[in-house]
């Protein structure tokens, strides 16, 4: 069967055979977005514990939508940490025709690396889109060593012994 024509909604469909069993519900969402979000760059990582400057473009596949916006700013944009949803960043930002609607989150709101929903809500549409991304770091520099102290105060006889090296970036 095919289901044609549906507004935004939830939707959940069973299925009943001839001796009256009923399957277990599917659910679906059914929501049209006025937008298309994608992260154009995120610069890599260089050592562990750095952040990374993350640029969003929102796509504007529709244009502008009809609610006006009064002099205020078309666009949040947030960025929620994963898997707790807190706000870690968030921005206003004017829109202008021909210019992409795109953020640059650097400096004080670059991200360190983990799990992120970043969202952008268009106000003349009052809807918003996401995406999930992951931002990835190199593993820590860890250094393991071996070591024995002197004998005696005047005795020069202690050791350090680097016995591997792990994490960072070869090369």
């Amino acid at each position: 069967s095919f289901l044609n024509n549906l507004c935004e909604n939830t939707y959940c469909v069973t299925v009943t055979d001839a001796a009256s069993c009923t399957s277990v519900p599917e659910c679906y969402d059914i929501e049209w977005n006025p937008c298309v979000l994608s992260v154009d760059t995120a610069t890599s990582i260089p050592c562990y514990g750095d952040s990374s400057d993350v640029t969003l473009t929102n796509d504007l596949q529709y244009g502008a939508g009809p609610i006006p916006l009064n002099g205020g700013p078309r666009f949040l944009w947030t960025a929620y940490s994963l898997p707790s949803m807190q706000i870690v960043v968030q921005e206003s930002t004017f829109w202008f025709a021909g210019i992409p609607a795109t953020i640059t989150l650097t400096g004080a709101n670059s991200l360190p690396a983990g799990h992120y929903i970043f969202s952008c809500y268009d106000n003349t549409w009052e809807d918003s889109c996401d995406i999930n991304y992951t931002i990835t770091q190199p593993d820590p520099i860890v250094i393991h060593t071996s070591s024995d102290s002197t004998t005696t105060m005047y005795d020069n006889d202690g050791w350090i012994i680097i016995d591997s090296i792990t994490g960072g970036v070869g090369g």
